[in-house]
């Protein structure tokens, strides 16, 4: 049973954010734990920005070790995406095996919304003030050195490995 779990994950692309199944709308997203955080910030700014239907709504689900990363997600979203209103909602759901072991199955749901969301109850939280978001911006621009692009190579200068001089 848990080779079959195992094919089950493998078989979504890293890429696909649960969007290519027939059953899912465009404007849900379904977290993985093995995507990061980045192309998920990126994918929803242009379903909610650039996309040609600009959804005024998003859904991201994260079940799993899937929901340590759509909190962090939400919150960066929040961040750059101006005036979301936000609903949370936790559900759980029991999944019997083939071996007939039960497992318990918690799902966040988080949906983001540019409009209030009518069902402010439990898990509702209103958009953070305009002063503290930034827009979201595709690629850094980074400011001209006068030492040229020998600071840009990352870490320790960039070239070779763990060593000191090299080669001997």
């Amino acid at each position: 049973a848990n080779a079959q779990t195992a094919v089950l994950i493998k078989m979504e692309p890293e890429h696909d954010f649960g969007t290519s199944h027939p059953d899912i709308p465009q404007n849900e997203i379904r977290i993985s734990a093995k995507s990061g955080v980045g192309r998920y910030v990126r994918y929803v700014y242009n379903l909610m920005e650039k996309d040609e239907k600009k959804f005024d709504e998003v859904t991201l689900k994260a079940a799993g070790r899937a929901m340590e990363k759509v909190v962090p997600l939400v919150e960066i979203l929040k961040r750059r995406i101006k005036g979301l209103h936000q609903l949370n909602k936790v559900t759980s759901s029991t999944e019997t095996r083939e071996d007939g072991f039960e497992r318990l199955i918690i799902t966040l749901e988080i949906k983001l919304s540019k409009n209030k969301l009518t069902d402010d109850g439990i898990g509702y939280q209103e958009p953070i003030p305009e002063s503290e978001v930034e827009e979201y911006k595709e690629h850094i621009e980074r400011e001209d050195r006068p030492d040229g692009p020998a600071l840009m190579r990352g870490f320790r200068g960039g070239r070779g490995g763990r060593g000191g001089r090299g080669g001997r």
